[in-house]
């Protein structure tokens, strides 16, 4: 099993330098706007697939799916990548990844990758680090790494993609079980109808998922992504969109104790401080390890400050918001 021990940003994107260390099982990122928090998630992202690249369980392209995120990277606006746009000096991205295989000789990977324009006016990235072969978890890391991001709520070919493996193993009444759970449905059973159609059954009727709300099928399709991948990273942003305050508690904990089954490192990003409650919560329910890191940049350093769950509980009890953790430094 590998996981994500620390981050390194040089001259990316609107970071500076940056550094982020400690990661742990449940990490929730939090800061104001233009705090780097989406750049995080890219930078951890691309550096990764610098390495191995490959596509996602989705079969999306990892620089294309950010390109598309950033409407950039092409040859025109290729300057995007750059901190204030300053070709000058090359970008850079690295991380050191911690292996828990105890018969691997490696325990601490480390990668980086520079990124710089060549004459041809294209980008140009040179990855370096430590051979991976040796461990057998590299491969099972790298498939599952995948972005769970709100507009993921209408993408019905999550159910497409993997409804028939779901069904091998009947992994779709630990579904059921938590859309239940989480949205007090009393539904009786899930089941794709052609042409792509997944259908909530009830006593006397079906419903289509669709017509639930976007809240349920955000979920669920959620859920869905999770139980595909295992033993990897999964980053998720603002996982909080469409749910009430109410199921956002309950939601937290069926992906937490998903992620914990399926040996999943969690990172996410919120400016909900209901989001922020809910996931240390359910952290502490199944026993899994969390931490809350605050986020602010200024003059493109960005300083990132973690914050364990015992201590954001503290704080709040003393009225102060984590969200807002940069005004008491």
């Amino acid at each position: 099993m590998i996981r994500l021990e620390s981050l390194h940003i040089s001259r990316f994107r609107g970071i500076r330098e940056g550094k982020i260390e400690g990661f742990t099982d449940v990490n929730i990122l939090v800061g104001k706007n233009n705090s780097g928090k989406t750049t995080v998630m890219e930078a951890i992202m691309r550096c990764i697939d610098s390495w191995t690249s490959m596509p996602d369980i989705m079969g999306r392209d990892v620089p294309n799916t950010w390109s598309e995120i950033r409407k950039s990277g092409t040859p025109s606006i290729i300057s995007d990548f750059w901190y204030q746009q300053d070709l000058s000096t090359n970008a850079n991205l690295s991380i050191t990844l911690k292996n828990a295989d105890t018969n691997s000789q490696i325990q601490l990977i480390r990668f980086s990758v520079t990124y710089s324009k060549d004459t041809h006016g294209n980008l140009n990235a040179l990855p370096q680090g430590d051979s991976v072969h040796v461990t057998g978890n590299w491969v099972t890391f790298r498939k599952g790494l995948i972005l769970i991001q709100p507009e993921d709520c209408r993408n019905s070919r999550i159910e497409e993609l993997f409804w028939q493996s779901i069904l091998s193993n009947r992994r779709d009444k630990i579904l059921l079980k938590n859309l239940n759970e989480v949205f007090g449905l009393n539904a009786e059973a899930l089941q794709l109808i052609p042409p792509n159609k997944l259908m909530v059954l009830y006593d006397n009727y079906g419903i289509p998922l669709d017509v639930l709300g976007d809240g349920t099928r955000s979920a669920l399709r959620a859920l869905i992504l999770l139980s595909m991948v295992k033993s990897c990273l999964v980053l998720m942003e603002e996982p909080e969109c469409y749910q009430h305050p109410g199921s956002l508690e309950k939601f937290a904990l069926a992906v937490t104790k998903l992620a914990q089954q399926q040996q999943i490192q969690l990172i996410l990003s919120t400016h909900s401080i209901e989001c922020v409650n809910a996931f240390l919560k359910a952290a502490k329910t199944v026993a899994s390890n969390a931490a809350v890191f605050h986020l602010s940049v200024k003059d493109g350093h960005q300083i990132a400050r973690k914050l364990e769950t015992e201590t954001v509980e503290t704080l709040e009890s003393t009225g102060i918001d984590v969200r807002f953790a940069d005004l008491y430094a």
